[in-house]
């Protein structure tokens, strides 16, 4: 099984919205409830929707007697979940695709790499939803698929 679980980015919005619901509180201690009101009610529903949005735990599960492949993708709100036959012939493969930097500002192309299924009609499922600039990631997802490919 493949698991991605976001949790200090979970963590960090978490405590913004703490942040926010405090600074809410600590208004209504001043009698200053229009402030108080506004702080705790934007302030939630800022938080809630960033964990909605931002906070998916991924799983991807390799089933070798059923011969299928599992999706799971799971939010604040539920669970989705896909369920796939594996062919025989499947493979794994680094995707790569180039971006925009834009962490620094500079006006410069990235490379950003994720990991994916290769069916035998030569469809691609990406195993993780998440792009990323280092690569080790996803070799290391590759390989671990590769090694459980071949051993069934």
């Amino acid at each position: 099984m493949l698991d991605a679980r976001p949790v200090a980015l979970a963590a960090g919005i978490g405590a913004l919205l703490l942040i926010l619901l405090g600074l809410g509180l600590h208004r209504m201690t001043q009698a200053r409830w229009g402030d108080a009101l506004g702080l705790i009610v934007f302030g939630g529903a800022m938080g809630v929707a960033a964990l909605w949005a931002f906070v998916r735990r991924e799983r991807v599960w390799f089933d070798r007697a059923d011969a299928t492949v599992t999706f799971a993708v799971t939010t604040l709100f539920g669970t989705t979940t896909a369920r796939l036959p594996l062919p025989d012939d499947a493979t794994a493969r680094v995707q790569t695709r180039e971006s925009r930097d834009r962490r620094t500002g500079r006006d410069r192309m990235i490379t950003l790499y994720r990991p994916a299924l290769v069916l035998q009609d030569g469809t691609e499922m990406a195993l993780s939803e998440v792009w990323t600039a280092h690569r080790d990631g996803a070799d290391a997802a590759v390989q671990t698929v590769t090694q459980w490919l071949a051993a069934r």
